[in-house]
């Protein structure tokens, strides 16, 4: 902390909470333009960022990092720790559980009554992707 520049506990992690969201974000969006994600099955990504972009937005990007690390540096705020590995394995335990709400006699009645093949193909499939789903999480929790 910057005794210059004095900000309490609760103060201190807003800022840093913000400015970190936000660098992140920036960081996100330097990494996409020119290099769209790959498609998916059950998302297809539009509007992607021409590499163009980079001649006008890259100075920007980079004087706005530059500020967030100055501002960073100057009020002393602490670096915040991310985990991937806890971030994908949280993220896939609480998709684990939503898939429970796909199968028919669960929360997917209540969208109206399922067709009775949709039914059974549901009651095959969904378990089998909970199955890989629970496996990859294990390989996850052992560090894969």
């Amino acid at each position: 902390m910057n005794p210059n520049l004095p900000l309490n506990e609760p103060q201190e992690r807003r800022i840093t909470t913000i400015l970190a969201h936000l660098e992140k974000a920036v960081a996100d969006l330097r990494n996409s333009i020119g290099t769209p994600p790959a498609q998916l099955t059950l998302t297809h990504y539009e509007d992607p960022l021409p590499a163009t972009l980079n001649k006008t937005a890259g100075p920007v990007i980079g004087e706005l990092e530059a500020a967030l690390a100055r501002i960073a540096r100057e009020l002393g705020l602490p670096t915040t720790q991310a985990s991937i590995l806890r971030r994908h394995l949280a993220g896939l335990q609480l998709l684990s559980i939503d898939l429970g709400t796909v199968l028919p006699d669960s929360g997917l009645r209540g969208y109206g009554q399922v067709a009775l093949a949709t039914a059974h193909y549901l009651e095959e499939q969904i378990p089998r992707v909970e199955t890989l789903v629970r496996e990859l999480v294990q390989m996850l929790e052992r560090g894969g």
